[in-house]
């Protein structure tokens, strides 16, 4: 609503906005993917444990993954086919460390090579490492088979426990 060349006040009391339901139907499309990271903290952590649906944020349960500490450390999981990535939720760690993945980004894309594909949401913040699942949304659908998380700045471990990637399989 807007006033047309008015400088009047614009005052109402409510506004209801009606649509058809949609036929979108989304999933978590990266449960059991092929995941890989850029190294391996130890072999009890690997990729593969952000796509196993389980969304224990504790690090004892074995469910989440790790790299060692490096430069740029990387995390991706192979959908496996292209779909349209609405949003990428990471569950962190919250028992110690959450801030593990502070700068770091999530690309959505085509392209093997993450560097190439397009971001979806903000760089991560200090201030969201204490949510247990930190919600991307991509400012439109993102067509693509590849989806990672980077640090893009600073060397130190990425370390979450869980990625899932929201999708319409097309």
């Amino acid at each position: 609503m807007q006033l047309v060349e008015r400088s009047d006040l614009l005052n109402f009391c409510e506004m209801q906005v009606m649509v058809e339901e949609s036929q979108l139907e989304l999933t978590n499309v990266a449960i059991g993917k092929t995941a890989t990271q850029s190294s391996d903290w130890s072999a009890s952590f690997p990729a593969s444990n952000a796509v196993d649906g389980n969304t224990n944020t504790n690090w004892g349960s074995g469910s989440c993954t790790s790299t060692q500490g490096e430069e740029g450390a990387w995390w991706k999981v192979d959908l496996g086919a292209n779909y349209l990535v609405y949003v990428v939720i990471v569950t962190n760690r919250q028992d110690c460390c959450e801030t593990r993945i502070v700068n770091s980004e999530i690309r959505v894309g085509l392209s093997e090579d993450i560097s190439q594909n397009t971001q979806c949401g903000d760089i991560i913040t200090e201030s969201q490492t204490s949510q247990a699942n930190i919600y991307f949304q991509c400012i439109s659908p993102i067509f693509g088979r590849y989806v990672s998380m980077q640090l893009v700045e600073g060397s130190e471990l990425l370390n979450f426990c869980e990625m899932r990637v929201i999708a319409e399989e097309l």
